[in-house]
């Protein structure tokens, strides 16, 4: 059946208060697109120095807005710029019942866009439906923009927002507020917004790229907010969202949670009744934030079946204890606890099959329920927030039978109470851990002993002079980095490359990649008995005769060299700290020792360690049954220096930092150690941008060619990105 021709025209000048509608029509043919370009008034709003009318800004393949347009007919182009007058628009807008307003913005926030839009707003007759085709550059937008018409939104209709960002700028930003003041709100390529406010439950979302949402707001508890992001099929992360309240404060009912990789639920009060929380679409990460004032918070009724780690949001300075009744948690490997003491049968009885544990341990208390345990933790976290414990019960009585089983401990030493910790608990009852991770903060260890009341002795120490003594005993893999040093080295490194770069072109220093290392850096026949392990693996490897060559498995060191008790012993005319361009530790910032690691029996199969942890620290092997060490580990963080612009660059900065690492003094710091495998990774941040995977295989090529094996290995993080990039090698 054929309809006539006015019955169409009605059809389809009633659907036109779609932006998407109109641009159909008017491919339906050219009639109806005379026809939508009667009805239809288009408004180009210029922010910046980018008219909207350029194919880049508005791409034709998201919105091809311009089929609507007529310059004679049914367009006015204004820019924010520009005082328009208001008569101008006045009239305009009285001609027309359906607004496409497009903007073009080039800026952050915009005052003067910010003005045109409320003059429209208020000009525009009632009953008029309003589009709004937003373009960004710079993946911003503020709620201030759409004030005007949220505040005239009973009498006019707000059909549509499109919001269309630029793909060219990093995933991490996440400058857009966004009002669902309109009926439909469509966003493209923009992954991540920094709130996200819901007006009305009627009201849709599309945007199948977005995967993060910071702050997610709505007052409406009748809001289905499952069914409402359901059209943002990629959603990662909510960073922020209430506990949901039952509707009229009952406590009957289910409340189902959108799908998402990690979720977190904040303001959580007491005394209030909340509704069976649903949140089985959360498949990975839960955080449960109390009210700030809440002391002892009791979670009931949280369905969380697909979750892999639960973190407890609790005012660090307070220790908690949280209960979780009628709570499920079948899946539930880690729980990061903050402060608090979970009932264990709570965590039980919700099924948790609990592997790994994260805490700030600032009590007594914390320690005894951590020793009734009932799980065999793989991982255990021991961190702290309180570093000026200082009145502690020192008598180790109270420590002999605790028992604290897990594999693999990470433990913060930071003050006087977890140094105490570490030696009557830890590593007395040590037998279950076969990996200890040791984090020293030095300084604030210092300044916990000076604090304290009471000398080392007193406190039952083992001590040093004024050093506590840490014995430590055989244990499988241990791990030592030191917090300060690591700072300082990551932060000198950076300000200090580009002065290097600019002394090397100064001297007509020409970077060789295939000099020789030990030469490159300070490194003469005329040295010595005693050299570096890295260039005695070198002559071996280029020796002379067999009996060289056998002998690159092992590094012996000179007995003569004993441990001291000042750390800046190491700094030699071997060192790679040397050389005043790179100065990788600031000796500004370190105090006197606090603290001496005893290696007793036998040191452990691996040593992980970073160059900063291992020119601070003091080690004493006098007691060491079985002086061979079969591995040690170093980790360094490359960071991006300053003033560096192209590849080239990178290589030789990296190249270069490896040959110093390698060629390092390790003897002076591990005496009489046999060391007979050395392993260095280097962990590249994956914001360091010119690194990529051209320059990976630059700096790999260079360092195969000057006798290194070398494998690269890129690590994810739990939202299966890159995290950094490491690169693990080994001399030939």
């Amino acid at each position: 059946m054929k309809l006539p021709s006015e019955i169409l025209d009605i059809i389809a000048s009633h659907g036109l208060d779609s932006c998407k509608t109109s641009i159909a029509w008017s491919y339906v043919s050219s009639y109806f697109r005379d026809l939508v370009k009667k009805t239809v008034g288009v408004m180009l709003v210029q922010d910046g120095g980018h008219s909207p009318l350029e194919d880049e800004c508005v791409r034709p393949d998201i919105l091809d807005f311009r089929v609507l347009l007529h310059k004679n007919r049914n367009m006015l182009y204004l820019n924010s710029d520009e005082n328009a007058t208001i008569r101008s628009i006045e009239c305009f807008l009285q001609n027309f019942k359906n607004i496409v307003i497009v903007i073009q913005s080039d800026r952050s926030f915009s005052d003067p866009l910010a003005s045109t839009l409320n003059e429209i707003a208020r000009h525009c007759t009632s009953g008029t439906n309003v589009c709004i085709i937003y373009s960004t550059t710079t993946n911003f937008l503020s709620k201030l923009y759409f004030r005007e018409f949220g505040i005239r939104e009973d009498k006019l209709v707000l059909s549509e927002l499109h919001i269309i960002g630029s793909s060219a700028l990093s995933n991490n930003a996440d400058l857009c507020d966004v009002d669902t003041l309109f009926e439909t709100t469509y966003i493209y390529e923009i992954d991540n917004l920094f709130s996200l406010s819901v007006k009305h439950q009627h009201h849709s979302l599309i945007a199948p790229q977005l995967t993060t949402i910071k702050q997610l707001n709505y007052n409406d508890s009748m809001l289905n907010i499952n069914a409402f992001l359901n059209d943002c099929t990629n959603l990662e992360m909510i960073d922020s969202m209430r506990f949901p309240l039952s509707p009229n404060n009952e406590s009957a009912g289910q409340y189902i949670l959108p799908s998402c990789k990690v979720l977190h639920l904040n303001n959580f009060n007491s005394g209030v009744k909340y509704p069976t929380i649903n949140g089985n679409n959360v498949s990975l990460y839960l955080k449960i934030s109390p009210a700030i004032r809440l002391s002892d918070p009791e979670f009931s009724n949280l369905i969380f079946e697909n979750i892999k780690k639960l973190e407890i949001d609790t005012n660090p300075s307070i220790c908690h204890h949280v209960r979780f009744m009628n709570c499920k948690f079948p899946k539930l490997k880690k729980i990061s606890c903050n402060s608090s003491i979970i009932s264990w049968d709570d965590l039980k009885q919700s099924q948790a099959p609990l592997t790994s544990l994260k805490i700030n341990l600032n009590s007594f208390e914390q320690l005894q329920w951590l020793t009734n345990c009932p799980y065999d933790l793989k991982n255990l976290d021991i961190t702290t927030l309180n570093k000026k414990i200082l009145d502690f019960n020192n008598n180790t009585n109270l420590y002999q039978d605790m028992k604290i089983v897990a594999k693999n401990v990470k433990f913060q030493l930071d003050s006087i109470w977890k140094a105490f910790i570490l030696q009557n608990v830890f590593l007395t009852n040590y037998s279950s851990i076969e990996q200890l991770t040791i984090c020293l903060d030095e300084h604030e260890l210092y300044e916990s002993i000076n604090d304290c009341p009471k000398n080392l002795k007193e406190l039952g120490f083992t001590n040093d002079g004024d050093c506590i003594l840490i014995d430590i005993p055989y244990i499988t893999h241990l791990t030592l980095f030191e917090t300060v040093a690591q700072k300082s080295l990551s932060q000198n490194y950076s300000t200090q490359a580009a002065a290097t770069k600019s002394l090397n072109s100064t001297n007509n220093r020409k970077f060789s990649y295939g000099s020789d290392i030990s030469n490159d850096y300070g490194f003469s026949s005329d040295l010595a008995p005693v050299i570096s392990p890295s260039l005695f693996r070198w002559n071996n490897v280029i020796g002379v005769n067999n009996e060289s060559i056998r002998k690159n498995s092992i590094i012996s060191f000179d007995e003569r060299y004993s441990y001291s008790k000042r750390r800046t012993s190491s700094m030699s005319t071997t060192s790679m700290f040397s050389r005043s361009s790179f100065p990788y530790i600031n000796d500004e910032v370190i105090l006197d020792d606090a603290i001496v690691f005893k290696f007793n029996d036998k040191m452990p199969d691996i040593f992980t360690t970073g160059l900063g942890a291992l020119e601070s620290a003091l080690f004493n092997f006098e007691d060491l049954r079985d002086k061979q060490l079969a591995n040690l580990h170093i980790i360094y963080q490359f960071s991006q220096p300053e003033g560096i612009y192209n590849e080239g660059d990178v290589t030789g900065i990296l190249f270069e930092s490896i040959s110093r690492i390698i060629n390092y003094p390790y003897h002076l710091k591990l005496p009489s150690i046999l060391i007979s495998n050395l392993h260095i990774t280097f962990k590249v941040p994956t914001e360091f941008e010119l690194f990529d995977s051209k320059a990976l295989e630059t700096v790999q090529s260079l360092l195969i060619q000057s006798k290194y094996n070398v494998k690269v290995v890129n690590e994810l993080d739990f939202h299966g990105n890159k995290s950094h990039t490491e690169l693990c090698f080994q001399r030939l």
